[in-house]
């Protein structure tokens, strides 16, 4: 599962908006960076709701 990237224009505008001084030769690598965390939490979050799934399916299938 992959998400949309962030985009150098992106982090500007959220930058600009939270009134957060981020030097522009940074955007890229903010940009970067944030799209690989929300990739692996969207990884994670997978993981887990299929690691529910199974937990309930072995439970329903004992009762």
């Amino acid at each position: 599962m992959s998400l949309e990237p962030y985009t150098a224009e992106l982090i500007a505008e959220m930058a600009k908006r939270e009134n957060l001084p981020l030097p522009v030769e940074q955007l890229e690598t903010v940009a970067g960076n944030l799209t690989y965390m929300r990739n692996q939490i969207a990884v994670l979050d997978t993981v887990m709701l299929q690691d529910e799934y199974l937990a309930w399916r072995d439970e329903d299938a004992t009762v």
